[in-house]
């Protein structure tokens, strides 16, 4: 039996953070949470997701953001 959840539309915030020592982005619900924060490292993009304290990679960083999102859609509570 195949149990799917019912679709629903998020809005995000992808905000570039620039402090001294390094240059990150933070994807956020406006108003809520923030989902997780990304980073360049080397030749690709580390993802640190907040609640769980996993860490995934991409290659570029809109795959970072996609799978960020579909990470959070499938193991995330609003």
């Amino acid at each position: 039996m195949l149990c799917l959840k019912k679709a629903k539309n998020i809005n995000v915030e992808i905000n570039e953070i620039n402090n001294k020592n390094e240059n990150y982005y933070e994807v956020a619900i406006p108003n809520k949470q923030v989902i997780g924060t990304i980073k360049k490292v080397e030749s690709r993009y580390q993802i640190d997701i907040e609640k769980s304290n996993k860490t995934l990679f991409a290659n570029n960083l809109e795959s970072a953001i996609n799978d960020l999102l579909v990470y959070f859609n499938l193991h995330g509570k609003i």
